[in-house]
């Protein structure tokens, strides 16, 4: 698996309520989720159809997983509910809860607009 660093802009204090876990999907699921976006992602999608909701900087979109939609049995879809159960139960474990429940999953892209 490729190991990427980042910088986490965050103090102590702000981190307590985040959680940044690093290698949670290999190298192979994140280039499956990639092209989940690639062929059903939508430009402002879970954004009210605003492409640019923060800045006009940066373009944001996604892709539902309402579980009722026309890909809900492919592969990719899948994989998709997989890896966002697996982010459920650290965070349920990371923050120590009794429960935490999926009620809505959305796979969000940002693309960086040059100037």
């Amino acid at each position: 698996m490729n190991t990427i660093t980042a910088e986490v802009p965050f103090s102590k204090d702000e981190l307590r309520y985040r959680l940044i876990e690093p290698n949670v999907i290999s190298s192979e699921e994140c280039a499956t989720l990639i092209s989940l976006l690639e062929k059903y992602g939508k430009v402002g999608d879970g954004y009210n159809g605003d492409a640019h909701p923060h800045t006009p900087n940066e373009t944001f979109g996604g892709y539902s997983l309402s579980g009722h939609g026309p890909h809900q049995h492919e592969p990719e879809h899948i994989l998709c509910l997989q890896v966002m159960n697996r982010i459920r139960l650290q965070t349920k474990k990371h923050f120590k809860l009794p429960f935490l429940w999926l009620d809505y999953g959305h796979l969000v892209f940002l693309s960086l607009i040059h100037i």
